[in-house]
């Protein structure tokens, strides 16, 4: 079997992100929407597979399914996969911080251009 692999892709694009609504803050909320949508989307679909095969094979009812109560392992896990998808929703937000603290001047520049007299 064949392994293909790619050099990782980076967390945040660089330069000013291209919006087409009212404002910016518009379009990251749009964008948190839709990648929200496309989640719940692609969960709903798993788990109306799983539901299926598992009471099609009789491994489980549908009360059972509904009722199943998840020991600290799996608690450990839903917290684990539960931030990684926060942070997939919040990733608009989350690289406009980044990028804001990346492209911060020094407090001394700061403090300069506050403090130098105008001509």
């Amino acid at each position: 079997m064949t392994t293909i692999t790619s050099a990782p892709l980076p967390k945040a694009a660089k330069g000013e992100r291209p919006f087409s609504l009212k404002d910016a803050d518009h379009e990251r909320l749009l964008n948190m929407i839709v990648a929200l949508t496309a989640e719940i989307s692609v969960l709903q679909d798993q788990q109306d597979m799983l539901t299926r095969i598992l009471v099609a094979r009789g491994v489980a009812t549908d009360e059972e399914i509904a009722y199943f109560q998840p020991d600290a392992a799996a608690s450990a896990a839903r917290a684990t996969k539960r931030r990684e998808l926060i942070e997939r929703v919040m990733r608009i937000i989350i690289a406009d911080a980044e990028r804001a603290v990346r492209d911060e001047k020094p407090y001394e520049d700061l403090l300069a251009m506050v403090s130098s007299p105008t001509s």
